[in-house]
Formats: C-alpha cells, structure tokens, sequence
C-alpha cells in the first residue's frame, strides 16, 4: 500500500514538475533556450525574458532585410557572413598578419594568416573559421569544421589548386607538427552594439573542442564586452566601428549593384 502511495507522488510530481529558468539558462545557447522556454511556459520573470530576447536579436538581418527587400534569407544570411569575414581579415591585418589564399571556390578555411622570417619563411600560422551570431562549426564531407583532419584536407586542396605556391607545403610541415593556432572569430550586432568574441580551437584527428582564450594567448579585441557603435568610448572603439560600418556599407551597396 504504501509502495503504491509513493509512485502516485513520485508520477504527481513528474506531471507537475517545470524547470525554473536558472535551472536550464546554461545548457542551451539563447536561442535554444528563449525558443523552449517560449514554447513549454518555463518560469522567469519579465526582465529575464527581455535579456534572453536581446541576446538573440539580430539587428543586422533586420537592416539588411529593410534595404534588401528583394533578398531571400538565404542571401541575407550570406551577406552577413561576408560581413563578419571581411571584420575579420580587417582585425588580423592590422594585428601583423599576412592573409594569404585559404579557398578554393567558395569552400575552404576562411582566415588563413602567416608570419615570416627576414627571408620569406613561415614562421606562424593562424587559421580562423568566421561566423556570424549564433552559427556553429559544421559537419562537413571532409569532417568537421577546423579539425586538424579538416584542415590538411583543405591544405591539400590549396596545394593542388595552386601548385606554384611553396606557403601551403610549409603551412602543412607546421600543421602536422601542431605548431599552429586555430580560432572562432563570431560577430552580432544588437541595438547598435557590435559584440565581437575570439575562442580557441583545439583538435585532434577529427574532434574539435572550443574553449575560451586567456592571458598571453588572449586579444585585445576579445576583452572589449561590446563596442557603441553610435558613441565609441575611445581611439581603439573607434577604429572597429567605423571598419564594421564600412563593411556594411559596403555590401549593401553592392547587393544593390550600386
């Protein structure tokens, strides 16, 4: 009898249970989590639904859908793209980097960089997969997304493609011997706020795991929680915005053949 009173509690109380928001806000990412919360009735108090909701606004698409009307959201979404790679090669240039060639087609890593020595030798390399907002690394035909095995798959086909070029056997050499670094550069805009972050890659084989960078291994850009794009506070604000403002500029223009 009593064995029985326990599972009709333990059932009553399965039925009723509904997750707080605080108990589930860090095992999704904040479209996960606003589009279930959303969706189930999970708990949380108004504020807490507000800032859920800026985190996954993103204002670029809606200017671009504004000035592009005739794009579809597969365009929208490939100007984005072209924008945050453009920031990118923008930041990295700037920073003492070399962009050298890292696709063949439109397929490839997005950000390949090198240093040399006084005599033309690589002496490092950089690689970086861009994305913008919330996008994730991908699962590919060549493996996943900046993993090590999907990296010398797109060195071999830069070697192939470009048979001249001495960058990609040495970029390889220094690949194999894991003397690289790997990264994820992401961009949103939100309220006329550029949110850029920069995290580590780290691979082997075909497993890629993501982590965030600190101390020497840490950019300056990435320690800035987010940048006014109307009021930069400072020189260094300043610079970023007004490179992000041109891209936009740019790209819209050319969307519409301008």
């Amino acid at each position: 009898m009593y064995q029985a009173m326990i599972s009709e509690i333990a059932k009553n109380k399965l039925e009723n249970f509904k997750p707080s928001f605080d108990e589930i806000n860090k095992k999704m990412s904040p479209s996960e989590l606003l589009k279930n919360s959303e969706k189930n009735g999970i708990s949380g108090d108004s504020s807490e639904q507000n800032d859920l909701k800026k985190l996954t606004e993103d204002t670029l698409k809606t200017r671009l859908k504004e000035e592009l009307p005739e794009c579809n959201d597969s365009n929208i979404n490939k100007i984005k793209g072209n924008i945050s790679e453009q920031l990118m090669d923008e930041y990295f240039k700037k920073s003492g980097w070399e962009k050298i060639q890292g696709e063949v087609g439109v397929n490839g890593i997005d950000g390949l960089y090198v240093k040399r020595d006084k005599d033309g030798n690589i002496t490092n390399v950089l690689m970086s997969e861009s994305k913008y907002n919330t996008s994730q690394l991908g699962d590919t035909k060549d493996g996943k997304q900046m993993s090590k095995d999907w990296i010398m798959k797109k060195l071999d086909n830069l070697e192939k493609a470009y048979p001249d070029n001495q960058d990609y056997s040495q970029i390889k050499d220094l690949v194999n011997d894991d003397k690289y670094r790997a990264r994820l550069w992401q961009v949103n805009e939100v309220d006329n706020t550029l949110h850029i972050s920069l995290k580590k890659i780290d691979s082997t084989g075909n497993e890629v795991s993501i982590s965030q960078l600190s101390g020497n291994e840490n950019y300056k850009i990435n320690k800035i929680p987010a940048i006014d794009l109307k009021a930069p506070t400072d020189s260094y604000h300043k610079s970023i915005s007004d490179s992000y403002t041109i891209i936009v500029d740019n790209n819209i223009n050319k969307a519409k053949n301008i």
